[in-house]
């Protein structure tokens, strides 16, 4: 088929139809024309030879012009009314021929340029499609149209001069699995060694998520051991093994990443030895946006299901102030010196912080207990219901205890680490992991239950002027199973929770009194030891005041006599009584209202719960 284009010609009325080679072997063929136009007038030509012969030209309405094939070929033109049209025709693969007609056409002055034409990309040069929207979509330039067709442009002449060889590695259809194929690849060497002395750098990328790993080598033979230590590690994170391992296919990765290894270590005031520490940042960076594997996930989002933080990020070699301690600098000694930052340290591990303080938490811990055993659905305003009364079951299976005690002990973790309002809800579940029956499991999802209603719960230190720094809490419940009373210790510093204990007392108590006693004497051991700590930081005298709720207690304390109904806890009397003799430790009353530590005593009612609960997390 012939292709004949209607385009713009200049002032002069010039203008080139291109036909294709094929048309030579046929015997006859249509022209194309654009959509909504009609040729204003035609021409016809004859020729003695195909392809190479000189062609004569004559005007009139409709003639044609053969081979010695006898291939009869009709076109249209249309251009301004003028004496001049020009007709390229190919001779051979590599050869063309410019003949000129003067006759003059008539019925083309009504032709009138469209910006339509614009979508032809012999009209610029055979431009790709991505410049000819980029130029209509930035308007940069006058005569443009608003959009283009919906669609591709298909150039023969496009396919035969920009024709590249297909990569046979090409992705395929088949949907990529997280960890189904690594590439890794090495660059290098380095004409200039690292400041460690390195001289390659090892890429590993998850191709299903374009995650990518960089280390520094020496030699090319430590490449099998950091290997294998990247498959070890991702299989601890993700719980899957890698499929296959290409190796030797990573050149366009590493181009990517030496770019932008390369530019900023060019942006930054650093030498060229520390370009180990740029390339390592690019691989950081490039992990944390998003890719044609990704999708609209970051890399990072994609492998480690959870969304990486951007608040930490700064420029490689930006400036950095490194504050000096005060026992390693003289008072004439500068408070700080000048550096430059070259890594990314992860962030302390679960520590937020702001002006107000700091904050901790364990959210990986909290979303790996959820997603693993929480429905999805339900949620809970308190650990446990405030009637909730479990005891031992006979009739449990003792088959499930090896995963109760699997969900205790995370729970255990976390309450121990940064949960301290859950505490009571755990050690009172931990009691019943030798043959958990049904009611001891719906306390278990009660928990999760909380805890999905709560996991983004945060223990925040927000240190605030009190002329009580050290205060402790100390409260006890009476009875219980096996007549064992629970006690609770909660200690703060600057109304900050430094330190919490919550257990079961090793003896029976014989009333509320002797377990609130036993309790402060629990209390009174913590109290010196964090005592002991903080004047050993900040050397001088601190007094830790003791709170309780229990009138007799405070009383039996602070009783220099030993009564006969006491006389049997004598030696956490003397523990009590000796330091506040000493003035180490001082006790008072509190209401029940305001005892933080009733919260690791007993089931309590949402309102009263949050109460305390928002005071201990300083919410």
């Amino acid at each position: 088929m012939i292709r004949s284009d209607v385009t713009p010609v200049t002032p002069t009325g010039r203008v080139s139809i291109l036909f294709s080679q094929a048309s030579a072997n046929r015997s006859s063929s249509s022209s194309v024309l654009p959509n909504n136009s009609r040729p204003p007038s035609s021409v016809s030509l004859s020729a003695s030879t195909v392809l190479g012969s000189p062609i004569s030209a004559v005007s009139s309405p409709h003639t044609s012009w053969s081979s010695p094939a006898s291939s009869n070929l009709t076109f249209w033109t249309s251009q301004p009314a003028g004496n001049e049209i020009s007709m390229l025709t190919s001779k051979a693969k590599t050869t063309t021929s410019d003949v000129v007609f003067r006759e003059p056409l008539g019925h083309a002055s009504d032709y009138q340029w469209k910006p339509e034409a614009l979508t032809k990309d012999e009209v610029i040069g055979h431009a790709s499609l991505r410049h000819i929207r980029r130029i209509i979509k930035l308007q940069l330039g006058n005569g443009l149209p608003d959009d283009l067709p919906v669609g591709k442009i298909y150039c023969p002449v496009c396919a035969i001069s920009k024709s590249t060889q297909v990569n046979p590695l090409a992705p395929t259809l088949r949907k990529i699995e997280l960890m189904d194929v690594m590439a890794a690849d090495l660059i290098g060497p380095f004409q200039v060694n690292s400041i460690e002395g390195g001289k390659y750098l090892l890429t590993m990328r998850d191709v299903a998520t374009g995650y990518a790993f960089a280390k520094v080598l020496k030699h090319k033979s430590d490449a099998n051991g950091h290997i294998i230590n990247i498959i070890t590690r991702l299989k601890q994170v993700t719980g899957k093994r890698v499929g296959t391992l290409r190796s030797d296919n990573g050149e366009r990765f590493n181009r990517t990443i030496a770019d932008m290894g390369h530019t900023i270590l060019i942006d930054s005031p650093l030498p060229k030895t520390l370009w180990s520490y740029s390339f390592v940042w690019a691989a950081y960076v490039l992990n944390r946006l998003p890719n044609k594997a990704s999708g609209d996930k970051t890399p990072y989002e994609a492998l480690f299901d959870k969304k990486p933080a951007y608040d930490n990020f700064r420029a490689f070699g930006s400036v950095g102030y490194v504050h000096i301690p005060h026992e390693k600098r003289q008072k004439l000694d500068d408070c700080a010196f000048k550096g430059h930052v070259i890594v990314h340290l992860k962030q302390s591990r679960d520590v937020v912080r702001n002006e107000q303080g700091f904050q901790l938490y364990q959210q990986e811990l909290v979303s790996g207990m959820l997603e693993e055993h929480w429905d999805g659905v339900t949620t809970a305003t308190t650990p446990l219901p405030s009637s909730y009364n479990a005891t031992t079951d006979d009739q449990g299976n003792s088959a499930n205890s090896g995963c109760y005690l699997s969900i205790i002990g995370s729970l255990s973790y976390l309450a121990v680490g940064t949960r301290p309002d859950i505490c009571f809800a755990v050690n009172y579940l931990a009691r019943f992991p030798a043959k958990p029956g049904v009611l001891h499991w719906k306390g278990v999802k009660h928990l999760v239950n909380y805890l999905a209603g709560t996991k983004h719960q945060r223990l925040s230190l927000y240190p605030s002027t009190d002329l009580k720094p050290s205060k402790t809490f100390a409260d006890a419940s009476w009875g219980g199973e096996f007549s064992r009373s629970s006690y609770g210790v909660l200690i703060t510093f600057l109304n900050c929770p430094v330190l919490w204990v919550l257990r079961r007392q090793q003896s029976v108590a014989s009333s509320t009194c002797h377990a609130e006693y036993m309790a402060l004497g629990v209390a009174t051991q913590q109290t010196l030891w964090v005592r002991h700590l903080l004047c050993d930081v900040l050397k001088r005298d601190c007094v830790g005041h003791l709170f309780c709720d229990n009138q007799s207690a405070i009383t039996v304390s602070t009783d220099d006599a030993s009564k006969k109904r006491t006389r049997h806890t004598d030696r956490d009397f003397y523990i009590t009584n000796e330091a506040l003799y000493q003035k180490k430790t001082s006790l008072e009353w509190v209401g029940t209202k305001d005892q933080l530590a009733d919260i690791f005593t007993k089931c309590m009612t949402p309102g009263s719960f949050m109460t305390l609960r928002n005071r201990i997390m300083n919410r």
